[in-house]
């Protein structure tokens, strides 16, 4: 019989003499419930490539939350741009500091915009002259919820945005 032990840091349940046809069940009561999770994170990279953020990590499920990961300034920048903020001055291949912190900024203000107040947690990684890592964007886990409504913010910024000049040309 299963049985919740709280004796650790973090409770969890032990599964001893568990036999198969119920570890089989609870097998799929997990994948059930976590289903509209992993749904969620697939929806968030299909819409982060349909803008084009190609570099964009892939967006993976840990411990019922989705797990976004680093981007580059330069990737961060376009998300910003795409979520709203307006467009800043053309970035250097490699930003020092000030300018990588404004882009954070910018994208913060942007995702809380955008997604109603989602929180999502960011960490500035900036150049490592040690190991000539250029600075990234460390963007933390979001719930589904904020994920989901940030993959409705990526849609609609999708469905806003103006056609290629060469279809407005062939639809006239």
């Amino acid at each position: 019989m299963p049985r919740l032990d709280t004796n650790g840091a973090v409770p969890y349940v032990r599964l001893n003499g568990i036999n198969t046809a119920a570890a089989d069940e609870l097998t799929q009561l997990l994948r059930k419930a976590m289903r509209g999770t992993y749904k969620v994170a697939a929806q968030l990279r299909a819409a982060v490539r349909a803008h084009g953020l190609d570099d964009f990590p892939e967006p993976t499920v840990y411990d019922s939350k989705i797990h976004l990961g680093d981007v580059s300034i330069a990737t961060a920048d376009k998300l910003a741009c795409v979520l709203g903020a307006p467009p800043q001055a053309e970035l250097a291949e490699t930003p020092d500091w000030p300018e990588a912190q404004q882009v954070a900024n910018r994208l913060d203000v942007a995702f809380k915009k955008a997604t109603g107040g989602g929180f999502m947690d960011q960490y500035l990684h900036p150049y490592c002259r040690r190991c000539d890592c250029d600075p990234a964007i460390e963007l933390g886990d979001l719930t589904k919820g904020t994920a989901r409504r940030l993959v409705k913010a990526l849609h609609e910024a999708h469905d806003a945005a103006p056609a290629p000049a060469a279809l407005r040309e062939r639809s006239a």
